[in-house]
């Protein structure tokens, strides 16, 4: 199977027909995985995980992704979008975490643990699963660079994809994301926790601006050829070093009478960019895969330490009452499923 995963992030998609492919992979005994393949313009991870379980699933449910809520836009949540894309024509130093590797074949693996832990901790701490997801890799990546330096890793930014597909519209053809860039604290953090609450103050005002819905209308207002560039610098891979996305693909499913245990989104790095992470939620089951440039080192202690962070965030004690009433009376969305 891992040598499937490596054909797929480096065959390119066939060239005479439509851009898209299918693989039947047989694993073992009653046990093999499909995988859905298509280029990124054609179809965004809501979309292609939308589709396939219309494909592949027995009987064919009415799920589909939970659309964003909807929000005024407001002038500053507008002005919010303007200025991401401006902070994205500015250069950055490489994180010293991805900084010095040279381009390589790509390499992948994943780490599986249960949603209840996930859920937990943003239950526990005001959050989302999300920021959960990110505020761990924060502490993963400073873990890391520790083990490799002996320093702690300073903040770093990265490039989060949100999607802007209402309900209705789950398959539809077009890449319907806009990005953000949050900056997870690393070693100025205060631990998991301190991480977490840098990254939920970050997502907290990102939601009571609606920026999503923002950054969708500067992108529509612009020239179409302006709107792809602006997005594709807002994303800058290069510079960030590392893209982290989060995909809820719905509840249980079978085919041909047999249960899917797992599912796993992953896409080929972008040019320039080092490390790309994807959290996927299936049912009771959470999957983080990193797809990384060769040449970095020691990637999979990465995963370990994601894991160990999201652990402690739920073993960690509740939020007190007063952290409670902040969170309460801030926006927020519920925390049942990641995003």
């Amino acid at each position: 199977m891992d040598a499937a995963r490596r054909q797929m992030l480096t065959r390119p998609l066939p060239e005479d027909r439509p851009p898209w492919d299918v693989w039947l992979i047989r694993c073992a005994e009653e046990s093999f995985t499909v995988c859905f393949r298509s280029d990124h313009a054609l179809r965004d991870g809501i979309a292609a995980a939308s589709i396939l379980r219309l494909l592949i699933d027995d009987e064919p449910g009415d799920w589909s992704p939970r659309s964003p809520p909807s929000a005024r836009v407001s002038l500053r949540g507008v002005a919010a979008a303007l200025g991401q894309s401006a902070r994205a024509m500015r250069p950055l130093t490489p994180a010293p975490a991805f900084a010095d590797a040279e381009a390589d074949t790509p390499q992948m693996f994943h780490r599986d643990l249960p949603m209840a832990p996930l859920r937990g901790a943003a239950r526990a701490h005001g959050a989302t699963v999300n920021d959960v997801y990110l505020a761990a890799l924060s502490e993963a990546l400073h873990r890391r660079h520790q083990e490799g330096t002996h320093q702690g890793h300073p903040p770093m930014p990265v490039t989060v994809p949100l999607s802007v597909r209402g309900r209705d519209q789950a398959t539809l053809v077009g890449n319907a994301l806009v990005g953000v860039r949050l900056t997870l604290p690393c070693k100025d953090s205060g631990g998991v926790e301190g991480a977490l609450h840098a990254v939920t103050a970050q997502t907290r005002r990102l939601r009571a601006i609606d920026y999503r819905g923002s950054a969708r209308l500067v992108l529509d207002a612009l020239p179409r050829r302006m709107g792809a560039r602006l997005a594709l610098r807002v994303a800058g891979a290069g510079p960030v070093g590392l893209l982290a996305s989060n995909m809820d693909c719905g509840p249980a499913l079978t085919l041909f009478g047999l249960p899917a245990t797992q599912a796993q989104l992953f896409s080929a790095p972008a040019d320039g960019l080092r490390c790309y992470t994807a959290l996927t939620g299936y049912d009771s089951h959470a999957r983080l895969t990193v797809v990384h440039d060769g040449s970095l080192t020691g990637m999979p202690r990465l995963g370990e330490h994601w894991v160990a962070a999201v652990r402690e965030l739920a073993d960690a004690p509740r939020t007190s009452e007063t952290d409670a009433d902040v969170v309460r009376a801030a926006p927020s969305r519920r925390t049942d499923r990641p995003r």
